[in-house]
């Protein structure tokens, strides 16, 4: 439900704009009350809380708290913030590099390219790679379809890639993110799934519209699209399209990631 919230098990989203820890995470670690508290005040548009968050998880002992601290700091992390991920990945295990390399394509930032590509030497031949290789891949598509691909050519393929882009903007599937091509994405899926009575195909858009907008979207993967659902979905789309958004710009609960 959308008013359902654990910050361990944070489905699509971060929760409602605003709220205090439940009573499971008031009777849990103090890591995981302080995770929902560095979220709350992000939720708010208080950025400033991402200090606060990198000393969490630089010091945090507890591996599931501090992934998800991970993913949540990717997806309000500026491109300036981006040398932090990579700094964090070069001194974290095999597991948790795991979570950075499928986390990444949050950021939506072109500067984290250069650390994805410094990760793939050092994981060749591991899964880590093909969930490297899938984010780059789903942040500018190169044909990735989980064969092998050479080093040295994929580098090539993306030097000078900063010079070929609109400055400080952010990048999902080689274009500027923006919500309307992503609600676009979302009503032609839920439609198709609909018609064909099959599942509902899309991962990442109804968590980068819930994320960006603050508001709960009703289709997940894995979803039977009904004639509720899609309606749904209809209404949704209404409530993202009475919002402003900027192309490029990053939003974290439609605050201007800054």
């Amino acid at each position: 439900m959308a008013d359902s919230f654990d910050i361990l098990r944070p489905g699509r989203w971060f929760g409602p704009r605003s709220g205090t820890a439940d009573a499971a995470q008031v009777d849990s670690s103090s890591d995981r009350v302080r995770l929902h508290e560095l979220c709350n005040e992000l939720k708010k548009g208080h950025f400033e809380a991402r200090a606060a968050l990198e000393t969490f998880i630089l010091n945090c002992a507890d591996y599931q708290v501090r992934r998800q601290a991970i993913r949540l700091y990717c997806f309000a992390a500026r491109h300036a913030d981006i040398a932090f991920i990579g700094a964090l990945a070069e001194r974290l295990e095999h597991d948790e590099v795991e979570t950075i390399a499928v986390t990444a394509p949050d950021t939506l930032s072109p500067e984290i390219i250069p650390y994805l590509l410094a990760l793939l030497e050092p994981f060749e031949g591991t899964a880590i790679e093909k969930s490297i290789l899938s984010s780059i891949n789903m942040l500018f598509p190169f044909g990735y379809d989980d064969g092998p691909v050479s080093l040295l050519t994929l580098r090539d393929r993306f030097v000078g890639l900063a010079q070929k882009l609109e400055p400080g903007r952010y990048y999902l599937k080689g274009i500027p993110a923006f919500p309307g091509n992503w609600t676009k994405e979302l009503i032609e899926a839920a439609a198709l799934a609909r018609h064909n009575k099959t599942r509902f195909p899309l991962v990442h858009v109804p968590t980068l519209l819930s994320v960006f907008s603050g508001e709960w979207c009703p289709v997940f993967y894995g979803d039977q699209v009904g004639d509720d659902t899609f309606q749904k979905i209809l209404d949704y789309a209404q409530v993202l399209a009475s919002m402003t958004w900027d192309p490029g710009m990053k939003y974290f609960y439609h605050h201007p990631v800054s």
